[in-house]
């Protein structure tokens, strides 16, 4: 009798506990609508710590409802994972999720679809750009962690529209060849796989070459990889280095000389007096050097036993334009090789404008400033452009890109000395020709509208010499649409 009425008091117990949690998840000061709030506060830091920023949750009662654009397949598993793993899964009783509605969109594919890995000096390896998916990230962080002796970086990010064929082959045959290598790059854009870097010892560089060119239809793959060289300039850190061998102190002194006068920062000699036995070898560097002072990043090199004089790197237009023009001048029996991305100008002078609130009154501050320190200046009495209006072209240039919903009238202004139709003509001509370079580099002819105003428009006194250097000038106007 006694374990009767035991049981019937354990029983009742239990019921107790059961209404109290119960009434502690649904009817007291949890209700229903503060349980799917907590819910739903649970689920999104646990997304967010889980690096699926792209997914939202939101709750019915107790049902779970996830949406979002997810960039992979494997990332929506992952996010159903993380719900599920989060809160407990139960019925009305327990409080935690009944069912989970998966409403999830495929996020808009990515292009170009560009993948990199870099191998520093220090021997660490940074991964970036886009994957497939998180399987195959894994497997690239393996393969770096194995080559690279020092820290592997992971910046990659899941996304779709990778090429058909095996991705991952392609990627993994690049990343594979930097074991072999001191530094360089792999970049696989879409379907084309792009090796990078410096290897001295020929036997090594032919295998990595072979190596790298043997990835699998669709794709295809391309080797820049300089040897070692006997003398190379690079810009590095902000600073520009000179390293190899010279064959005199005279020629060293030269060098420092030259990149001094061109480079506006620190050069760095790190070169050492070493006969090399090539007496004609500075022909082409002296050329070279003074442009490629200016370069935004790059090397020249000089390999007589590989690719002869080799420039590559980024530099505005005008510097890669003037530095092919003279390269081709020269008349050397060495191969002349030159890889070079050209880049817009450096406008830090234009940081304090905003091209968000007025575009077009934006537009015409930044030519006007630009315009009144970096001259267009011609040869005497002729509309042929000076080399030294480079950089005021190139910085036209990168404001035209920053400027893509606007026409431009391109003004031509003479000084009033000598006969008022001669400078007419002259300012017309002068103006043609700043349109000629700007469309030669890609600006629709039909954005630009060139106008010759002679000496009527002056800025300054024609009576001095100063002033009427002032009033020779080439001023821009902003139109609105292109």
């Amino acid at each position: 009798m006694v374990r009767l009425v035991d049981l019937i008091l354990v029983l009742l117990g239990l019921a107790g506990m059961a209404a109290t949690g119960w009434w502690a998840v649904h009817g007291g000061p949890t209700n229903a609508r503060s349980l799917e709030a907590n819910l739903e506060r649970q689920v999104d830091a646990a997304l967010e710590a889980a690096g699926l920023a792209w997914a939202d949750v939101q709750f019915d009662g107790q049902k779970a409802i996830l949406f979002g654009q997810s960039p992979s397949h494997d990332s929506v598993q992952r996010a159903v994972d993380t719900v599920m793993g989060t809160v407990m899964a139960g019925g009305y009783l327990i409080g935690g999720v009944t069912s989970l509605d998966v409403q999830v969109a495929a996020a808009p594919p990515v292009s170009p679809y560009t993948w990199q890995a870099t191998r520093g000096v220090e021997n660490g390896l940074t991964l970036s750009g886009y994957v497939p998916s998180r399987e195959i990230m894994a497997q690239l962080i393996m393969d770096a962690e194995a080559i690279a002796p020092g820290e592997v970086t992971n910046t990659m990010r899941l996304a779709s529209g990778e090429p058909s064929g095996d991705w991952l082959a392609a990627a993994r045959i690049g990343l594979l060849q930097l074991d072999e290598m001191p530094g360089g790059t792999v970049t696989l854009t879409d379907s084309r796989l792009l090796l990078e870097g410096r290897l001295i010892d020929p036997a090594v560089r032919n295998r990595v070459v072979a190596a790298v060119q043997r990835v699998a239809p669709p794709y295809a793959a391309d080797a820049r990889i300089s040897g070692g060289g006997l003398w190379r300039a690079e810009h590095k850190d902000g600073d520009l280095i000179l390293t190899g061998r010279v064959r005199s102190p005279a020629e060293r002194n030269e060098l420092n000389a030259l990149a001094a006068e061109y480079f506006d920062g620190t050069v760095r000699d790190n070169m050492e007096i070493s006969n090399h036995g090539h007496e004609d070898w500075l022909d082409g560097v002296r050329i070279a050097l003074p442009h490629f002072a200016g370069f935004q990043s790059g090397t020249l090199a000089f390999d007589p036993e590989g690719d002869g004089y080799r420039v590559e790197g980024d530099a505005t237009d005008s510097l890669a334009t003037y530095l092919t023009g003279d390269l081709q001048e020269l008349d050397s029996r060495f191969e002349i090789v030159q890889d070079i991305r050209v880049v817009d100008a450096d406008l830090a002078e234009l940081a304090a404008i905003d091209f968000t609130t007025d575009p077009q009154a934006a537009c015409a501050e930044a030519f006007d400033t630009v315009l009144s320190v970096n001259r267009i200046s011609f040869e005497n009495g002729a509309s042929v452009i000076t080399r030294d209006s480079g950089a005021a072209l190139d910085k036209l240039l990168a404001i035209i890109n920053r400027c893509p919903a606007f026409s431009f009238r391109v003004s031509g202004h003479t000084d009033a000395y000598g006969d008022r139709s001669f400078n007419i003509r002259l300012s017309e001509d002068r103006a043609g020709a700043v349109v000629d370079y700007l469309a030669a580099r890609g600006v629709a002819k039909t954005r630009l509208d060139p106008v010759g105003l002679g000496p009527d428009q002056p800025i300054a006194d024609n009576t001095t010499r100063t002033g009427r250097a002032a009033n020779r000038r080439i001023e821009i106007e902003v139109i609105e649409g292109s």
